[in-house]
């Protein structure tokens, strides 16, 4: 278990208050109803070419030793950086809530899996803003969207974890949504073709 499901209980209390007394700027009373059920990942057919889709910008950076990190351009994003976002955000989600339930292989063991795949990207920049009430402004925000197209066998535990990431969202921002993606075998049984909306 991680830190926050050893501390549920103070979780739920902290969330119950403030609903109690009041949400956003209109502070807008709601109730918090607490629901167990079983969330199952979804299930698709395997095969050797997965359409890495980002439904939502997702923002990516990359530090030098000595340098400040600086925001990846769409022609900068390669599986590499990708599976960097990945493996940080899980090793996030496993420190603090234990999800995944078992640590993570190492990252050094996915980027030499990558090595191993042919990957072609299809992303392009976006510029947008959000409205932030605290600062009463917009604050600009940017990342990338489009597909990426993995062709080769991977390894059971890093289709599970990208299985994974469809939940959590990978990438800086992912509070205000950046970072969601979906994937899919296009060439497994039944699936229906990944091409632009």
């Amino acid at each position: 278990m991680g830190v926050t499901s050893a501390e549920s209980e103070l979780v739920l209390t902290a969330w119950q208050h403030a609903a109690t007394h009041g949400l956003g700027v209109e502070r807008v009373g709601a109730k918090i109803t607490v629901s167990q059920r079983e969330t199952r990942l979804p299930v698709f057919g395997r095969g050797s070419l997965l359409c890495w889709r980002f439904e939502t910008p997702v923002l990516l950076k990359h530090k030098q030793p000595g340098a400040r990190a600086r925001q990846l351009s769409a022609g900068e994003v390669d599986l590499a950086a990708l599976l960097h976002a990945l493996h940080r955000r899980l090793e996030l989600t496993h420190r603090l809530y234990g999800v995944p339930a078992l640590p993570l292989a190492p990252l050094s063991t996915w980027l030499a899996q990558a090595e191993q795949l042919e990957c072609q990207t299809f992303l392009e920049d976006v510029h947008f803003s959000r409205h932030s009430n605290r600062q009463g402004r917009n604050m600009p925000l940017s990342g990338v969207i489009g597909r990426v197209f993995v062709h080769g066998s991977l390894s059971e535990d890093l289709l599970q974890a990208l299985v994974l990431g469809q939940w959590l969202h990978i990438g800086g921002k992912t509070s205000f949504g950046l970072g969601g993606y979906s994937i899919q075998f296009v060439d497994a049984p039944g699936a229906r073709l990944c091409i632009e909306d």
